[in-house]
């Protein structure tokens, strides 16, 4: 059944490693399933399901929101079984996710962020390392990309003027299709770079940025952002760099529906959890009261 399942979501042109996820959780079922109670897939009752749902909890220490994962997973594939007509009932439907106090996500300041480029400029010897690096940095700082996205980038995303810019991304989250507008600052970081890439080996590559051996990869980039935080004592990862982009423009006042469509966020309720202040922010508040009279 998981084969079938798996085939079904491929030609709905998901990304692979959302499939590749769907895959992992339904094996790991299946293996807790045949150890704890001798049942295949198609034989879980919702009891099953809620007795997983703890010992991934108790016994394995999973965080909630891993837990909510597998089990949105569990869902949408007996879901899938009773449409075919395999099972008669899902067994998941009705199995509470575990309630996760949302965590408002990390992002730099300003000054951290200029520390971090700074570090590419400086410390990177290499010419070609550094424009590539320092654009890569800016495309998500300046322009909201994923670490995943900037990796499948190919030159012919790239459309710029010498006014004006876009960067178009052709399978973001969920496979969604986006132009992202870019500024000045990303225009020249991009130029430099792309003026630098005709001199090196692989030129003649579709893809956008280059590693020594062709297209960079997803973890190439994640490394070089950890390897500059190290040497501006920032603690950054190349995620928060997209999460910086959100907060600053929340910062700059500008309204939630344009920071969700910048963002591609499907859903405004998570573009306002850039909204919640920070603890400096928040520091910063209570210091500007005096419960002492003069």
């Amino acid at each position: 059944m998981i084969n079938s399942f798996i085939l079904e979501y491929q030609k709905q042109d998901r990304s692979p490693l959302t499939v590749a996820g769907y895959q992992t959780e339904l094996e790991k079922f299946q293996q807790w399933l045949w150890t704890t109670v001798n049942e295949p897939l198609e034989r879980a009752t919702d009891m099953d399901v809620k007795d997983y749902k703890q010992y991934l909890l108790t016994v394995k220490k999973q965080k909630p929101s891993t837990v909510n994962r597998g089990l949105k997973v569990l869902r949408k594939y007996y879901s899938w079984a009773v449409i075919q007509g395999l099972i008669q009932y899902n067994p998941a439907a009705n199995v509470k996710l575990v309630r996760v106090q949302q965590a408002a996500p990390k992002w730099l300041d300003r000054i951290d962020a200029a520390r971090l480029k700074r570090a590419v400029l400086n410390d990177e010897h290499n010419a070609f390392k550094r424009a590539r690096d320092y654009a890569i940095l800016l495309l998500m700082l300046g322009a909201g990309l994923r670490v995943a996205e900037v990796a499948a980038l190919e030159l012919a995303d790239i459309i710029m003027s010498e006014r004006k810019g876009t960067v178009i991304v052709r399978k973001g989250k969920g496979n969604k299709y986006a132009e992202v507008p870019l500024n000045k600052d990303v225009r020249q970081a991009l130029n430099e770079y792309l003026d630098i890439r005709k001199t090196v080996k692989c030129s003649d590559s579709t893809f956008l940025f280059l590693g020594e051996r062709g297209p960079i990869k997803k973890r190439a980039i994640q490394f070089r952002v950890e390897k500059y935080a190290g040497k501006s004592s920032v603690k950054a990862s190349a995620h928060q760099l997209r999460h910086t982009f959100c907060k600053e423009l929340i910062n700059h006042g500008e309204p939630l529906n344009v920071v969700a469509h910048l963002s591609r966020h499907s859903d405004v309720n998570t573009t306002m959890r850039y909204i919640t202040p920070s603890e400096s922010e928040l520091s910063h508040a209570v210091e500007k009261i005096s419960v002492l009279e003069d």
